[in-house]
């Protein structure tokens, strides 16, 4: 870990990356896996990915090198080292900015549904923890995989669910960055599920304009948003332009405000 830390950082160096997501995905999900996320696992301190409860990442073909060319990055962090491994990599990368002299770059952790309550509690405990123990981390970043299904059953639900994560964070005096940011159709693209999409879409960034600003006295703030993709393709109905590369109503739900 170390090693990796110290020659990716070394060699692209701060004026390439101004942050990092110094360690991605280690939190248990909170559903739609072998050990889910349970509030009395958030009790217990067992918020981590492993090799037992996550199988589909850690199972036995794919801890072999040679049947995924990926493998590194699916590392049992958890088991090798123990729960204190996501702190060791915070520690690590931190070393290795002072050390550079890479007094401006941010170290972000970045996770999938951090906006799902119990996900969010288990982050909440975790930037918590490394906070008490003096371990710096600067900012979260929120994967926005959200799907239009889930804003259209419960929108104030939804909504609610994502301002309440990115007040909690803020709140931790950390950044935020909404990362990988789409809003994923199932189906097909007609003109009522286009207005859908751009409705969603606008809320999301008008809650991320109001938390650029310190909500409280040493709260961090939300200071990037990047899309997981550029425009649309056959099937795949998820960004502002669509198919052609033109724009779509959400584009004009964003810029327009």
């Amino acid at each position: 870990m170390r090693n990796r830390i110290e020659s990716i950082m070394t060699y692209l160096g701060d004026e390439s990356v101004y942050c990092w997501d110094v360690v991605n995905e280690a939190l248990l999900p909170q559903s739609d896996a072998e050990e889910p996320l349970t509030t009395e696992k958030i009790k217990n301190g067992e918020i981590f990915r492993n090799g037992v409860n996550d199988a589909r990442h850690f199972g036995k073909d794919q801890t072999d090198p040679g049947s995924d060319a990926t493998v590194y990055w699916r590392m049992d962090w958890q088991t090798i080292i123990g729960n204190d491994f996501v702190q060791q990599a915070f520690a690590m990368a931190d070393e290795e900015a002072k050390e550079n002299g890479y007094d401006d770059m941010k170290l972000f952790y970045n996770d999938w549904f951090l906006n799902i309550p119990l996900k969010r509690e288990a982050c909440v405990q975790m930037v918590r923890d490394m906070q008490a123990d003096g371990v710096r981390i600067d900012g979260i970043g929120m994967q926005g995989h959200y799907y239009l299904e889930d804003y259209v059953n419960d929108k104030d639900g939804f909504v609610k669910n994502f301002e309440d994560a990115v007040r909690a964070y803020t709140g931790l005096g950390v950044d935020v960055q909404l990362t990988e940011l789409e809003v994923n159709v199932s189906g097909s693209m007609d003109r009522n599920t286009e207005s859908l999409q751009a409705e969603l879409y606008g809320k999301i960034f008008e809650i991320c304009r109001k938390y650029s600003k310190p909500w409280c006295e040493g709260a961090g703030t939300v200071t990037n948003i990047t899309l997981w993709g550029v425009a649309d393709w056959d099937g795949y109905y998820s960004f502002l332009f669509n198919t052609s590369h033109r724009p779509k109503k959400a584009y004009y739900e964003v810029t327009d405000f």
